[in-house]
């Protein structure tokens, strides 16, 4: 997700262009029956059909990541 500062509302700065951006990876698990299950994990790994099969699995690495590009 991103916002750009219009023309505008740079009028009065040294800047062209000010955009901010806020970008997230695995932050919730949606449409889950069962709470605390990461339902994109399997105990037979990637390339089997075992999904839905947890067992003693790490949770689900999430990032969440600030940018503000700047132009002058």
């Amino acid at each position: 997700m991103s916002y750009s500062l219009n023309k505008k509302q740079l009028k009065k700065t040294p800047f062209s262009s000010l955009r901010f951006s806020l970008q997230g990876r695995n932050i919730a698990i949606f449409n889950t029956s069962i709470p605390h299950i990461d339902p994109e994990t399997n105990l037979f790994g990637s390339s089997s059909n075992g999904g839905g099969i947890e067992y003693n699995g790490l949770p689900s690495t999430s990032s969440i990541g600030f940018g503000v590009n700047v132009k002058f």
